[in-house]
């Protein structure tokens, strides 16, 4: 059994190289969309600015309030004043808490409806010039107008200690049959083209799998997928994954792909599930 050909490993400061990539996007169409990102995420943080504000001003009330009480209090009985104090942190840590909680479950909900959870953050001309920069990545990479999205299953590895945690996740690709007869996958990144010689059978795993992130405008139930509670770990569970073996010289590896996914697949690779008729 090979490794996911999509596996990210969490606990190593350097990443293997994907050993299919035979593209990088333009250095300088990236270092833009990078700081594009940069500059949207901190408008993205920076309605959680309260958050930290309501604190200080939450524990400066409660000490005011302490000290107030300290005139009050047996100056022989010193805990009182202590006493007074700790409740004020404790109070303050509680109401951030429970703010924060209230925002990043709405945060998720919204996600979950399929609705930009930043809508309003976002003016009109940075989506435009992130839709720009995309053009050009996908450009500067040679990825044909008429390419494919389809999703794959990655996953998250992370080893503690004797442990290994996997994260699935679905991610996103512009996916193509180019002229050399390579299955060819982009995510405005780099470019990713495995030879249809290297696929081999194409299996079901039946089991079903849980997974982050859901990158469709439909939501997840209309392609068979089950929702999960907002306090789950991961998010969305499909019902099944198919597996294909991808074996070469460059190592044995699994791409995993997401049932809604295994038509466009079989169709852009030429491979059939195996035990399924013609």
């Amino acid at each position: 059994m090979g490794k996911n050909l999509f596996e990210v490993r969490l606990d190593e400061t350097k990443q293997k190289a994907n050993p299919y990539v035979i593209r990088k996007v333009d250095p300088a169409i990236q270092k833009q969309r990078e700081q594009l990102i940069s500059k949207q995420v901190k408008k993205m943080l920076r309605p959680m600015d309260w958050f930290g504000t309501s604190v200080i001003m939450l524990l400066l009330a409660g000490l005011a309030i302490a000290l107030g009480v300290k005139s009050f209090v047996d100056a022989e009985n010193p805990n009182a004043l202590f006493g007074g104090v700790a409740l004020a942190v404790g109070a303050a840590l509680l109401c951030g808490s429970v703010a924060f909680a209230v925002r990043y479950l709405r945060h998720k909900k919204a996600e979950k409806a399929g609705e930009n959870p930043e809508k309003g953050i976002f003016d009109e001309e940075e989506l435009r010039e992130n839709d720009r920069l995309e053009r050009e990545a996908y450009r500067s990479l040679g990825v044909p107008d008429d390419a494919e999205t389809m999703d794959v299953f990655g996953c998250y590895v992370e080893k503690e200690g004797k442990k290994t945690h996997v994260s699935p996740f679905a991610s996103e690709y512009r996916v193509w049959k180019d002229e050399e007869n390579r299955l060819c996958f982009s995510d405005a990144e780099e470019l990713i083209a495995i030879p249809i010689a290297d696929i081999g059978a194409v299996s079901l795993r039946a089991e079903p799998l849980d997974f982050l992130f859901w990158n469709k405008e439909a939501p997840a139930e209309t392609y068979g997928v089950e929702e999960l509670p907002d306090e789950d770990e991961f998010g969305y569970r499909a019902g099944s994954r198919y597996v294909a073996e991808i074996r070469s010289g460059k190592g044995d590896f699994e791409l995993w792909i997401p049932p809604y996914e295994i038509d466009a697949f079989c169709r852009l690779s030429d491979q059939k599930i195996a035990g399924k008729g013609e």
